[in-house]
């Protein structure tokens, strides 16, 4: 059974379920579980970017109450939620292999400030969260909880999507282009095939006959490659098509997962035209991580 520790901050409600402590050192893997729950994909995904990189893992059980309630709560309640994670803990450490996992319960008024606290109190580097952050709500221009999430926190996010993530993992889709999302995902499908020994495909696709689109495509291919160094088996591969989106999701149907940079499409363009990430999250077979990089908002 794993121990409770009780409160330790005085401006939220903070109780740790700790089953394998870790070094305080040591880098963590963030995964939040949201009106205390959260998908086993999402479990997963976090559990094997840990192993990949060396990091701990950390579940946090974000408890939002309204703005005008005090953030120290009835102790039945906090019992509650603490109870919650532990169960969460427990089911996520059988299956670890020895890798340190860490639960707590923070409290607050604003579910993104609380992930945020989160990452500050842990030195989390990744953060994994269900894809049920991404929905919008009614308003299409609103801002997503991801959304939110990514301006509160400096480190990459990554959400995973569709089909169930698989059990072995051997062979990873990983669409390249430039910038700091797309480099995020190349980062996540390392950590993951450090994990599990995955093949890696690293897959650029060009619009045009377009001989210096395709040099550059082939530069990006390249120092992308020699960026997976610790992945023993990675290929690179340039495809022309008529559209960037029906190429991954038609080549995604090979691969047991597809890693893909979150978009940096602006939120009015993308409610009205949708972007490539989002057209792969929805068309694709097979389970599809999106990863966003620190540093950058919509």
């Amino acid at each position: 059974m794993g121990t409770i520790r009780g409160p330790s901050a005085p401006s939220v409600d903070h109780g740790e379920v700790t089953v394998s402590a870790g070094s305080d050192d040591q880098g963590k893997v963030l995964v939040p579980l949201r009106n205390g729950t959260v998908q086993w994909r999402t479990l997963e995904l976090g559990r094997r970017i840990a192993a990949g990189f060396d990091l701990d893992l950390v579940v946090l059980n974000a408890v939002r109450v309204a703005r005008a309630a005090p953030l120290t709560l009835p102790i039945p309640m906090l019992e509650g939620h603490r109870e919650t994670t532990l169960d969460v803990v427990e089911a996520i450490g059988v299956m670890t292999g020895g890798l340190p996992v860490t639960g707590a319960v923070h409290v607050g008024h604003d579910l993104p400030q609380i992930v945020e606290q989160g990452v500050e109190s842990y030195g989390a580097e990744v953060v994994v969260v269900d894809e049920s952050w991404l929905r919008t709500g009614p308003a299409p221009l609103a801002r997503s909880p991801l959304d939110e999430l990514r301006a509160a926190v400096d480190c990459p996010v990554a959400v995973p999507s569709g089909a169930p993530l698989p059990d072995p993992i051997s062979t990873m889709l990983v669409p390249v282009a430039r910038g700091v999302h797309s480099a995020a995902a190349t980062r996540i499908a390392q950590a993951v095939a450090n994990a599990t020994g995955a093949w890696i495909d690293l897959l650029s696709v060009v619009t045009a006959d377009d001989p210096e689109a395709k040099r550059d495509a082939e530069r990006e291919l390249e120092a992308r490659a020699r960026r997976t160094r610790t992945v023993e088996h990675v290929g690179t591969w340039l495809l022309e098509a008529d559209s960037v989106e029906d190429a991954i999701v038609e080549q995604s149907q090979y691969y047991e997962l597809t890693v893909i940079g979150g978009t940096r499409t602006p939120r009015l363009r993308r409610a009205l035209l949708g972007s490539t990430a989002g057209t792969v999250r929805t068309d694709a077979t097979n389970c599809v991580v999106t990863a966003w990089g620190s540093g950058v908002g919509d």
